[in-house]
């Protein structure tokens, strides 16, 4: 393969986190509607164990806090193995199969608190009913994305929220008035009736999939023959593949934070409706209802959404977060049921869309073949974060005041919003930070002069080339870049203690001096791929004059027809002499215009297209470093603080 050959089979979407089956259009509304069946069922479950706990009066917080404790445990010890089976079984049949044990686990649920009112046999019914539910959800995420096109599954999943909230709701308002006026008895078997009908439901989508084995995207899994003993055997495949790709396992750990918030806000409503708004099982069923109300509200704005691209479902999550956390902070003061309810709903319309984008960004990223292991290793993460987040809340609401409990939520909540808003627009918190340590230093130090920043396009692809005579000159285009920058950097950086972790976390590409750097050319043609700027020192080395430049830079334009914005530093070496300390000493940074190059379409970039760029991009340099031309230091008391600092 040639060299151009190589490049741009670098930029072509690598399938290792794609989607690797064809969706087919039928089973969908049978699945929405076993879904359905199946979490109005879970909310009767849940209305019994809260009114049990409601009955406990002042220890209903801790209570609930060990009921949803012992619901998540199920869930940890079995994720492995549900998350096995949903890739090597038929998962309509499997989700069949579970629903039916989930009726058998009811009815056991209804005879156990026939005998005994002990909190004991409400945790052991609870937690048969969750482990056959650890089993459903992971099959049920993993079959959507088979069932429906990639560009309709924000809507679709928007669909199964907007279903699973309407039931929330109405099994909110049925549980709560079954437990009132007939107790538990007939709302088990209700729930047992409902998850009935989901396994029936399910039965005819299970046919569906085995009649339709000629279709490949109706196969759930590779046949055994061609898997290895070890992949056979492996059930902790999903958390490999977690920790492999970077992506993937942001999104597991958003996931994680998100289920902690959840369970200490779950909590905190327990102590709300019990300490200070003093509500029976009705009050906080009509809390309930409230919130049902709003993810209702919440899944259909979701579903009138049309747009639906990586970044806006990022935004999505930053705003529905948000406004979580306005809601938590709103219930800290709240002190009647009308204020309390109409946060609620408002705080379900953050809860539908945080739902949705999550489960939606989620079932894009991961491949087929493992996407049971991966969801599955995902609620296992979530699990243990939500299990041990009720356990501490469960020890200290006792302690903890209510304003407190409901600020910390907003905290937490508001927190990773700022996080995932600065991920939709390509920065992180610490990029955001080294930028503004950076500028106060640069200024104090070296009063930058900037020119042309304008001149670095806010958007698309682009290769930034400045040159190179000093190490604070990163520094620079980190702090005055209007976009974020990606660097290729020498990989002795990474030998530093300190600085290593930084690159690192600045999105730094290593690239080695002594050995080929296919790697770092892959990196870098992947991320220009994506629409990224990715800031290339095309000398390779520091010089304290322009020197002759490496082919990289050309290389990688002319083989992706991306711009070269070329850059020039004045002063940085008398700054910061190689090997020396900074020192005061006035800098000046010029932008010059883009040099636009046409793309290459032969096997191999001829040798005499990369003289001619590098050429034109040296040239470029040295007339905006001013190197050959007079240039005159300015007085550093010259350009007043608020333009060195704040201004471009």
């Amino acid at each position: 393969m040639t060299r151009i050959q190589r490049i741009e089979s670098m930029m072509e979407k690598r399938p290792g986190l794609a989607s690797d089956s064809k969706p087919t259009k039928g089973g969908i509304t049978r699945l929405l509607a076993a879904h359905t069946a199946s979490v109005l069922a879970d909310r009767l479950i849940q209305m019994v164990a809260l009114g049990a706990a409601m009955a406990a009066g002042s220890k209903a917080a801790a209570l609930s806090a060990w009921i949803l404790f012992w619901a998540t445990i199920p869930g940890i010890l079995l994720a492995p193995v549900a998350g096995k089976a949903v890739d090597r079984v038929s998962r309509g049949r499997l989700m069949m199969f579970t629903d039916a044990a989930r009726a058998f686990f009811a009815l056991g649920l209804m005879g156990l608190l026939s005998l005994t009112a002990k909190p004991s046999a409400l945790y052991a019914g609870v937690a048969l009913v969750a482990a056959a539910a650890c089993f459903f959800t992971p099959a049920r995420l993993a079959l959507v994305p088979n069932l429906v096109k990639k560009e309709a599954l924000f809507k679709v999943n928007a669909w199964f929220a907007c279903s699973a909230m309407v039931m929330t709701l109405a099994g909110t308002g049925i549980g709560s008035l079954m437990i009132h006026t007939f107790g538990t008895t007939w709302t088990l078997a209700i729930a047992a009736l409902m998850y009935l009908t989901s396994a029936v439901l399910l039965s005819t989508l299970a046919a569906a999939e085995g009649s339709r084995t000629t279709n490949p995207s109706w196969r759930v899994a590779e046949p055994r023959e061609k898997l290895g003993s070890s992949e056979r055997l492996d059930l902790w495949e999903g958390f490999r593949a977690i920790r492999r790709h970077r992506a993937v396992r942001r999104l597991v750990v958003l996931t994680a934070a998100i289920s902690m918030i959840e369970a200490w806000f779950y909590v905190g409503v327990a102590k709300l409706a019990t300490e200070r708004l003093h509500l029976d099982i009705l009050g906080f069923g009509g809390l309930l209802t409230a919130l049902g109300a709003g993810l209702v509200v919440g899944a259909l704005l979701t579903h009138r959404q049309r747009q639906t691209t990586a970044g806006l479902q990022m935004r999505w999550l930053a705003g529905s977060l948000g406004v979580i956390g306005a809601s938590s902070a709103i219930l800290s003061i709240v002190s009647s049921f009308g204020l309390a309810a109409a946060v609620m709903a408002l705080l379900g319309i953050g809860t539908a869309m945080c739902l949705t984008a999550s489960d939606t960004l989620f079932q894009r990223a991961v491949p087929d073949r493992l996407r049971g292991r991966i969801f599955a290793a995902r609620g296992l993460l979530a699990g243990i974060a939500f299990a041990a987040c009720v356990a501490v809340a469960g020890w200290t609401a006792p302690v903890f005041g209510i304003m407190g409990w409901f600020l910390a939520v907003a905290a937490a909540a508001g927190w990773i919003a700022a996080d995932v808003w600065l991920a939709a627009n390509d920065l992180n918190l610490p990029y955001l930070a080294l930028r503004w340590i950076l500028r106060p230093v640069a200024w104090w130090y070296c009063r930058v002069r900037r020119t042309g920043l304008e001149r670095i396009p806010l958007t698309g692809p682009v290769l930034v080339a400045p040159n190179h005579p000093s190490r604070m000159d990163a520094a620079l285009m980190v702090a005055y870049s209007p976009r974020r920058l990606y660097f290729l950097a020498a990989e002795t950086n990474w030998n530093l203690w300190w600085l290593g972790p930084i690159c690192t976390r600045m999105g730094c590409v290593p690239v080695s001096k002594t050995h080929g750097n296919s790697n770092a050319i892959h990196t870098a043609a992947r991320l220009l791929k994506q629409g990224k700027a990715v800031c290339i020192f095309p000398e390779g080395q520091i010089n304290k004059e322009v020197g002759a430049l490496k082919p990289g830079v050309a290389i990688l334009a002319a083989a992706t027809g991306v711009p070269i914005v070329p850059v020039g530093f004045n002063g940085t070496h008398q700054a910061m002499p190689l090997g020396q300390p900074l020192r005061r000493h006035p800098v000046s940074m010029a932008v010059g215009e883009p040099i636009c190059i046409r793309k290459v379409r032969l096997d191999r970039v001829p040798d005499e297209v990369i003289e001619r760029i590098n050429e034109e991009l040296s040239g470029a340099i040295r007339r905006l470093a001013g190197q050959g031309v007079f240039w005159r230091p300015w007085e550093l008391e010259e350009e007043p603080v608020e333009s060195a600092v704040y201004g471009y």
